[in-house]
């Protein structure tokens, strides 16, 4: 376990060190990219990316199969995790650049669904990377900040809903509206099992969907909770994130009543978490950020667990790298 918390370390010696915050932001990056280019045999689908470069099985979406097809040049699988992570890690450093935010960072490896599930969702968290670089341009006033959101469908199909939601909600302006489409459509994702129950008998395939992978409600039980006690800022800071988190909730609560393999398409949904300012969240007077990080530090602990223990093989623990035989 001990190579997953040189990040967090890396984070306290900054804290307690007072260490410049560029130089802090290109060490953790740094270390996050070795943590997921040098691995061996470490996350879930580890063995189902090798068979597939093995036998030369490309993916749908037109940017994983250049990164794929650049990574064949070189013959051997363990290119295709360091090309995927060296873009995954080169995108969340110019987000942590850009907002001058160590804690940002941070926050990416303590919540669940960012950074434990990039070692098993390899396009896919080059694909939550370029949301997060689209929600970071948002915030910044970026007109353009769209592009990278096209970037990360084209990357990996997962990002669509969130895409198509998010941009509903940033181009209706007015409040009244965006209230009503912000509960329609949580609304619509809690009556999702019903729905399919009816489309069954159009749609037999759909029976396969039977439910039956219940891991991931740790993950909705958690931002439920982080949700309540940053709603009211969140609502009243940045309404449009409000309602993206929580039409993510109702999604994930959907996605678990259908399959948890499906809780991968809510992850966009919560990412507005990575940019909250945790100084003052239930508090009168401002906290240190060092508290957070000890609070959210079990959480990872339990997360990284989870991962290695319930429904998938061992997969996290304990690290190996192909550097150390």
């Amino acid at each position: 376990m001990l190579p997953y918390l040189i990040p967090l370390f890396i984070y306290f010696v900054h804290i307690f060190f007072n260490l410049n915050k560029k130089l802090t932001i290109n060490i953790i990056s740094l270390s996050i990219f070795l943590l997921l280019a040098l691995r061996e045999n470490v996350g879930y689908d580890y063995s189902n990316y090798q068979i597939l470069y093995q036998d030369r099985i490309l993916p749908i979406e037109p940017i994983s199969v250049l990164l794929t097809k650049i990574s064949h040049f070189f013959n051997d699988p363990k290119y295709f995790f360091m090309i995927f992570a060296f873009f995954t890690i080169l995108l969340l450093r110019r987000v942590a650049i850009m907002n001058n935010s160590v804690l940002f960072l941070v926050i990416y490896i303590l919540l669940p669904g960012f950074f434990v599930e990039s070692f098993t969702i390899v396009r896919q968290s080059l694909a939550l990377s370029f949301v997060i670089y689209g929600i970071s341009l948002y915030i910044n006033k970026n007109k353009y900040f769209f592009l990278p959101l096209i970037l990360a469908c084209l990357t990996h199909y997962t990002p669509l809903p969130f895409v198509l939601i998010f941009l509903l909600f940033v181009f209706i302006k007015n409040p009244r509206i965006q209230t009503a489409v912000g509960i329609l459509i949580p609304f619509f994702f809690y009556f999702t099992s019903e729905i399919r129950d009816t489309l069954t008998s159009y749609f037999p395939m759909l029976i396969w969907y039977d439910g039956s992978q219940q891991h991931g409600f740790s993950l909705l039980a958690l931002f439920t909770f982080i949700f309540l006690i940053t709603a009211n800022k969140i609502y009243s800071s940045k309404r449009i994130f409000f309602w993206t988190i929580l039409s993510g909730l109702f999604l994930t609560y959907a996605a678990l009543s259908i399959d948890g393999v499906f809780i991968r398409i809510s992850y966009y949904f919560f990412i507005p978490f990575l940019f909250y300012n945790w100084s003052y969240i239930m508090f009168k007077k401002k906290v240190t950020n060092v508290f957070w990080v000890l609070i959210f530090l079990p959480l990872f602990i339990y997360n990284l667990n989870i991962k290695t223990f319930e429904n998938f093989q061992n997969s996290m623990l304990p690290y190996k790298s192909f550097l150390v035989k």
